[in-house]
């Protein structure tokens, strides 16, 4: 499996593990994260970026940064349209939210921090494993 493909498989699992834990932490102590889709975006890009510098032993460029960090956002954005697709369109109140324009609006604002979120963490992450890394070879 090409790294890459691997990297993206990797992500998708974390952002939908840390997901279900929050929404598991929701039901039992009753109270909501609003920012969980963010935070889970943000600690999938950085678990994505420790596997990145462990396999490679090296940061990745600014180049392989934001193409990982873009092939991120469109696995939040084909997680959120089948949450979407599952849920609102269920909803009355739900199905109108959708379809007003402040959604829209806040929907990119969203995947802008997404995308900026995971371009930073991912590189981050991985920085830090290999220092960890060249330490532990001391």
């Amino acid at each position: 499996m090409p790294d890459s493909i691997r990297l993206y498989a990797i992500f998708t699992a974390a952002f939908i593990g840390i997901a279900i834990l929050f929404a598991v932490i929701e039901m039992v102590l009753g109270f909501s994260v609003s920012a969980s889709g963010f935070i889970s975006a943000f600690m999938a890009a950085m678990v994505s970026g420790q596997v990145f510098g462990r396999r490679k032993t090296r940061v990745p460029t600014s180049a392989e940064s934001w193409r990982h960090a873009l092939g991120f956002t469109l696995v939040v954005i084909s997680v959120s349209v089948v949450q979407i697709l599952a849920i609102g369109f269920n909803d009355p109140m739900y199905r109108h939210a959708l379809t007003s324009p402040v959604f829209a609006g806040v929907a990119i604002v969203y995947l802008l921090g997404i995308l900026l979120a995971c371009r930073f963490f991912f590189p981050l992450s991985a920085k830090g494993i290999v220092k960890s890394l060249e330490k532990s070879k001391l």
